[in-house]
């Protein structure tokens, strides 16, 4: 038996490259930040006109995103190039230096399908009818990757740890006090603006109330050393990382009444954040709140809803998303480790 060539270039399997695509309005959108779901991008390549292929596609987006996937054209270009591009259920992405073709040596027109971990799961040239290729781009989708649903059981197990008995019921209760009657203010989160970080608040992406621990004071010299004792003894076994330091502690809440939520991030995607290695979750009550399950999407649909005093640790690295709070409220003790 020979041993099976290995593909010069990107193949399947392969995690999507760092190819910088953006949309009409300029703003980045790398293949990285689509996972969570199935990703069909059709990539235009040579002279022939994407469009036919896009409105075959759109005629079926409703079916693919039953299936869990979303859609994108992507033209070669600047973002000028896709203004006119905008087809209903799909996506136009501009690639300014054709990096993405390029680097999966696409000589003619084909659509690409990353799975929900940006891992490329097929290459569909463009051979014929668009709408005969749309349909078997759907039915790649239906049959090899088949959308996972919510439930609580995982299919395929996230990199995280549970850490149990973190805090006692008392000091779960006591933060909850502490974020209540000691003062909280809606969450934001970072964006670079230029070559600046600018606080953003968008309710499509966080709805949260945050109480910040203040640095030097009891509090954070308490719960620090909770963390030493409990935390990150559990993370260096684990990982064999050391920690070194953390951030301000932040005792947060999601209101039902708001659908409190976070979307689908990584918690060092930004300039403010890049040093981070670990986050932990830790949350402070259950039982008095629906919804607001902790998604890791790359890996599934299972939601982590650990008791009160329980943790959840894992790599500021991973994707993940605060399901929405439909009932009561949620509140959580964060913490970034370094």
């Amino acid at each position: 038996m020979q041993k099976p060539p290995l593909h010069p270039w990107f193949d399947i399997g392969d995690v999507a490259p760092a190819v910088e695509l953006r949309n009409g309005d300029g703003k980045t959108r790398p293949i990285t930040r689509m996972a969570g779901r199935t990703a069909v991008l059709h990539v235009a390549a040579g002279s022939q006109d994407p469009l036919p292929v896009a409105l075959a596609l759109s005629s079926r987006a409703a079916d693919f995103r039953e299936a869990g996937a979303d859609l994108y054209l992507v033209r070669r270009g600047g973002p000028q190039t896709v203004a006119g591009d905008a087809v209903d259920g799909v996506t136009a992405l501009a690639d300014p230096a054709g990096a993405l073709a390029h680097n999966f040596h696409l000589e003619h027109p084909s659509t690409m399908v990353f799975d929900r971990a940006s891992r490329l799961a097929a290459v569909l040239p463009l051979e014929g009818d668009p709408d005969a290729h749309a349909g078997a781009c759907l039915g790649l989708v239906r049959d090899r990757l088949p959308p996972d649903r919510f439930r609580e059981g995982p299919s395929i197990q996230a990199p995280v740890m549970v850490i149990p008995n973190v805090l006692s019921p008392q000091w779960c209760r006591w933060l909850m006090h502490v974020h209540d009657t000691q003062g909280n203010e809606s969450s934001g989160f970072l964006e670079k603006v230029g070559s600046e970080l600018v606080l953003r608040s968008d309710a499509e992406v966080k709805v949260r109330r945050d109480h910040v621990v203040a640095a030097g004071s009891p509090l954070e010299a308490e719960i620090r050393h909770i963390f030493q004792r409990r935390v990150i003894p559990e993370i260096a076994r684990a990982t064999h990382s050391p920690i070194q330091r953390h951030e301000l502690f932040k005792i947060v809440r999601y209101d039902g009444e708001e659908r409190g939520h976070f979307r689908p991030h990584r918690d060092n995607a930004s300039e403010a954040g890049r040093t981070r290695r670990f986050a932990v979750t830790l949350n402070l009550n259950t039982g008095e709140y629906d919804g607001g399950h902790l998604v890791f999407p790359e890996y599934g649909e299972f939601g982590y809803r650990p008791a009160a005093g329980e943790a959840v640790a894992f790599s500021c690295n991973l994707l993940h998303e605060a399901r929405p709070v439909t009932r009561g409220s949620r509140y959580v003790l964060l913490a970034f480790l370094h």
